[in-house]
C-alpha cells in the first residue's frame, strides 16, 4: 500500500497561488528570438495601420516546425487582428495609437491570443524602422510599448 503523506511532504503541499505575470519578469519581456528551424514562409500579408504609416505582420511556428504567416483582418484605422487557422478566430490583436501629443512617440499595443510561438513585426513606412516582438509558446500576455516609434518624421 502507498505510504501516507505526512505534513511537510511535497505530496501534501498546496500549490502556490497564481500571480499574474509582470513586465519585471524577464520571461514575459518581449524580445526578438531568431527561430532555430529552417524557415519556410508563405506569402506574407501586412496589415496597414494609421493610414498606412505602419505595417504589421505576424509569423507563427506550426507543430511541424514550419514558420508561416498569419492572415491580417482589418478592424479600424488603428487596430486589427491576425488569424492562424480558423478564419473567424483571432489569434493576435494589435493596436497602434498616435501618442505624439503626450511623449512624441507612437504607441503599440499587442496581445497573442492563442499561446502559439509567434513573432510580431511592426514597420514604420516613413522611416523604415522596424520593431520585432517574440511570444513564446504557451504565453498569451498583452504588452504595450509607448515609445516604440519616434514621431519626428511625418
Amino acid at each position: 500500500p502507498p505510504a501516507k503523506a505526512r505534513r511537510g511532504d511535497a505530496t501534501s503541499a498546496r500549490p502556490a497561488p497564481w500571480k499574474p505575470p509582470t513586465v519585471e519578469t524577464d520571461t514575459f519581456r518581449p524580445q526578438w528570438v531568431q527561430p532555430k528551424a529552417i524557415c519556410t514562409l508563405e506569402s506574407r500579408a501586412a496589415l496597414p495601420l494609421l493610414s498606412g504609416r505602419f505595417t504589421v505582420t505576424v509569423d507563427w511556428r506550426g507543430s511541424d516546425g514550419v514558420i508561416r504567416s498569419a492572415s491580417p483582418r482589418f478592424d479600424s484605422d488603428n487596430s486589427g487582428f491576425f488569424v492562424i487557422e480558423e478564419p473567424d478566430l483571432a489569434d493576435w490583436a494589435v493596436k497602434i495609437l498616435d501618442g505624439r501629443f503626450f511623449n512624441e512617440h507612437f504607441w503599440v499595443f499587442w496581445t497573442p491570443l492563442s499561446g502559439r510561438e509567434s513573432w510580431l513585426r511592426v514597420r514604420d513606412t516613413h522611416t523604415n524602422r522596424e520593431r520585432r516582438f517574440y511570444s513564446a509558446r504557451g504565453l498569451s500576455c498583452g504588452q504595450a510599448e509607448t515609445s516604440a516609434f519616434s514621431g519626428s518624421a511625418n
